[in-house]
């Protein structure tokens, strides 16, 4: 099945605002939140003074969280719109679909590298990372954390499987882009080790890379 050229998110009924109790509901009865970027960045740095270097971890886990409560509403909302399971869909359609999902919700610029797939990673890049552009006054060296739960999660799910996720790379410390390697959970470790380092980023994927 191939995805349908106009994702259901750009319909212009998609989304239902009530002024009155001043909330935003999708069609399938979800609620929308509209985050200020002052609000954004606001969390980060209370959760950075509290926290210091567990930053990361956290921001992961809560990326993670939402990535699955994101893919199980996805889900429900593709069954309705398309009146088919949407594990149906060819991965390239997906993908497709995920990098008008980051496009519309402001979120970045996200394309996908399967060239170490043979070698059980998969990689995501993200240019002007939202995160990235706002939380210039974090100190931590990678500062989407959220994005590597929220990737992780979302390709567990398509690939019915348990993966982790690393930011390799990131857009706040001066690289071109953000970037995300998605594998096995012990491989992803071996890049923390690394990264906790001080390690590059292709320090990082090699330790991934590593069996």
């Amino acid at each position: 099945m191939l995805v349908e050229p106009k994702p259901y998110f750009l319909r212009s009924d998609y989304i239902r605002g009530n002024s009155r109790n001043g909330t935003l509901m999708t069609r399938s009865n979800h609620r929308m939140i509209v985050l200020p970027e002052e609000l954004i960045q606001g969390l980060h740095k209370a959760i950075e003074y509290q926290a210091g270097q567990a930053l990361p971890i956290i921001m992961y886990t809560c990326g993670r969280k939402w990535g699955e409560r994101l893919f199980r509403r996805w889900g429900q909302e593709w069954q309705q719109f398309h009146n088919k399971d949407w594990m149906q869909t060819s991965f390239a359609g997906f993908e497709v679909w995920l990098q008008e999902a980051f496009r519309y919700h402001g979120w970045g610029a996200l394309s996908l590298d399967f060239s170490l797939e043979n070698q059980g990673i998969v990689q995501y890049e993200l240019k002007n990372s939202v995160l990235a552009k706002l939380l210039q006054d974090i100190e931590t060296n990678h500062c989407c954390g959220i994005f590597s739960g929220l990737l992780a999660a979302i390709t567990s799910g398509i690939s019915g499987r348990e993966l982790d996720a690393i930011e390799i790379e990131c857009a706040h410390s001066g690289a071109p882009s953000c970037r995300f390697a998605v594998s096995i959970p012990e491989w992803i470790e071996k890049g923390r080790d690394v990264r906790r380092d001080g390690g590059s980023a292709t320090e990082i994927l090699q330790a991934i890379q590593a069996r």
